[in-house]
């Protein structure tokens, strides 16, 4: 029993502390994976940046009269332009499984205790679930998505 001590007390005798010090941290700089919930968060967000200028060009003309405060959206479905409000829905889709992927990288470095999640993957998701939301609530009524 007394020899298993003495070994042990050699080799932690050989460390220096310096050496403990590198071997609780080896991550001196950031990888890819830690990188990646930032770039897909950044590519998210210019996503949504696009569905909403795709929705602006789609939407019906709009008067700027005094009458147009009761017109407001209440304009038949043959107005919207079809073909970028299908583009903005997959859009919206991929940026939610965009935001999903980056939930998975930030979930893969989560080891210690100085590891954060990443709130603007979050974010972006939740905005991107509720645009969705809103969306199909005005759209999918109104038949204008799915007819390809």
């Amino acid at each position: 029993m007394e020899e298993k001590q003495l070994d042990y007390d050699a080799i932690i005798n050989i460390l220096t502390n310096d050496e403990k010090e590198q071997k609780k941290d080896r991550r001196q700089r950031r990888d890819w994976i830690t990188k990646m919930p930032v770039f897909l968060s950044l590519l998210s967000w210019a996503l949504l940046a696009t569905v909403w200028i795709l929705l602006d060009q789609a939407a019906p003309p709009k008067s700027y009269g005094w009458l147009s405060f009761f017109d407001g959206y209440s304009t038949p479905s043959g107005f919207w332009k079809r073909v970028p409000v299908n583009v903005a829905y997959i859009l919206l889709m991929v940026s939610i499984g965009l935001c999903l992927i980056a939930f998975g990288f930030n979930k893969m470095r989560m080891r210690r205790k100085t590891d954060k999640y990443k709130i603007s993957v979050f974010f972006v998701g939740i905005v991107s679930i509720i645009a969705l939301v809103a969306f199909l609530m005005f759209f999918l009524p109104r038949g204008i998505i799915g007819n390809w």
